[in-house]
């Protein structure tokens, strides 16, 4: 399996020999003099594995610009390179959150192998909704800061950002509330007596749960981060009003992308379960949802309706008109059903041409009221100069409730065979 091979040395460890070997296996390498040239590197091109070359004296620098590195790599995998044995650089390597450590002299079969793993590992999850996620910053981000006198850090890290960013400045807490929408991260200043409690508070309201917050802090102030982290309160990253403004400028990127990713997975898990649980042609819910409602509904039932409504002579409109004018007629009938119950009402296509009505807190006056007036508009209207009537069966149980769910759909529906065998367009219930 091939790939496209970043590959970062500052330490100017031998790495011919590896780099051979991943030529050899047909990969595209890239090759960057530092981890702050790597972060230029992905930002600008797609990546498919990174290795890196870890120096064991680390500078305060190269451990921020590593975690800039890690969080825009997201689902990259990035593996270690060592010349002094695997062992001694584990557990730093495990710290920073990197996949794997390698050897230099690493042989050319297992390398292969760990390569296909990691590209395997990576086409799991970037599939197709990740490919079609647009993390190009093409709108407005809204960042939110929290108790910072001013924000001079962030205008100075952000204003050679291609991506524009608009800034809300909050100095006190609570002043924050749901008003303030469409926010894509939060930046408080960890110096405040109030910013732990803000952060609770903001994790707590379910319109931010999600959003990702940022801890900031300077050398007076590390400790109370420290400790912050030991409560884990919420927030998602830290950073220094001092660091270098292209590592704050990069890791408020990278957790608005995280932001975004989640919203996308969110919204497309969202639409999933809209999918799996409607009937794709009338937009009512569909036969499998019913049949799992029913069995979750082990209590009996009172003061409710079950209306069990089917077209009439609804094969000879399919085979006279065809196919999309039934599915018109479909539409149509749901669409009636849906002017005269609630919204609290559950509604659900149970075969072709049959629907399920669940009324509940209803009297069975109210309930025959409600299969009237469907049965006499649809009877009254025509769809493209073509009749069409309903047969409706209704099974409304007594108060005592001796009656299943499942028993009173099955009563509802032999109603509605009755009406059909007596000539349709009628309404049948239960005494």
């Amino acid at each position: 399996m091939v790939a496209k091979v970043l590959v970062i040395n500052e330490c100017d460890i031998d790495i011919s020999g590896l780099c051979d070997h991943l030529r050899e296996l047909h990969n595209v390498l890239l090759f960057a003099r530092s981890v702050e040239d790597s972060i230029r590197i992905v930002s600008t091109q797609f990546i498919d594995l990174v290795f890196i070359c870890i120096p064991l004296k680390r500078s305060k620098l190269f451990a921020d610009f590593l975690a800039v590195l890690r969080q825009l790599c997201s689902v990259i995998p990035i593996v270690s390179i060592t010349s002094n044995g695997i062992t001694e650089i584990v557990t730093m390597c495990t710290n920073m959150g990197l996949d794997d450590v390698i050897d230099t002299n690493i042989d050319k079969n297992t390398l292969a192998k760990k390569i296909a793993v990691f590209m395997h590992i990576k086409d799991m999850f970037h599939d197709s909704l990740l490919s079609d996620i647009q993390l190009s910053t093409e709108y407005t981000k809204k960042i939110v800061t929290i108790f910072h006198k001013n924000v001079v850090f962030l205008r100075n890290s952000l204003k050679k950002s291609h991506c524009p960013f608009k800034i809300l400045q909050l100095t006190s807490w609570p002043a924050i509330d749901d008003a303030i929408s469409s926010v894509d991260l939060f930046v408080i200043n960890s110096e405040n007596a109030g910013a732990r409690q803000c952060c609770a508070s903001i994790r707590l309201r379910k319109i931010y749960k999600h959003i990702p917050i940022l801890l900031t802090y300077d050398s007076d102030s590390e400790s109370v981060v420290e400790h912050a982290l030991e409560l884990n309160l919420g927030f998602l990253d830290t950073i220094n009003t001092f660091a270098h403004p292209t590592i704050i400028s990069c890791r408020i990127n990278s957790l608005v992308k995280y932001k975004r990713l989640y919203e996308s997975f969110a919204k497309n898990i969202e639409k999933n379960m809209y999918q799996s649980t409607i009937d794709a042609t009338t937009g009512v819910l569909n036969r499998s949802f019913l049949e799992d409602y029913i069995k979750n509904q082990n209590h009996k039932l009172h003061n409710c309706a079950i209306l069990m409504v089917d077209i009439d002579k609804f094969k000879d409109i399919n085979d006279k008109f065809g196919h999309a004018f039934a599915d018109e007629v479909l539409r149509y009938v749901a669409n009636a059903v849906k002017m005269y119950t609630r919204s609290s009402d559950m509604i659900a296509r149970y075969g072709g041409d049959e629907f399920v009505i669940i009324i509940n807190n209803i009297t069975k006056e109210s309930a025959r009221h409600i299969a009237l007036r469907i049965q006499k508009t649809i009877e009254s209207s025509a769809i493209k100069n073509a009749s069409c009537t309903v047969s409706i069966g209704m099974c409304c149980p007594e108060s005592d409730g001796q009656l299943s769910l499942q028993d009173a759909i099955v009563t509802a529906d032999e109603f509605m065979y009755l009406a059909k065998q007596q000539g349709g367009n009628s309404v049948r219930m239960c005494a």
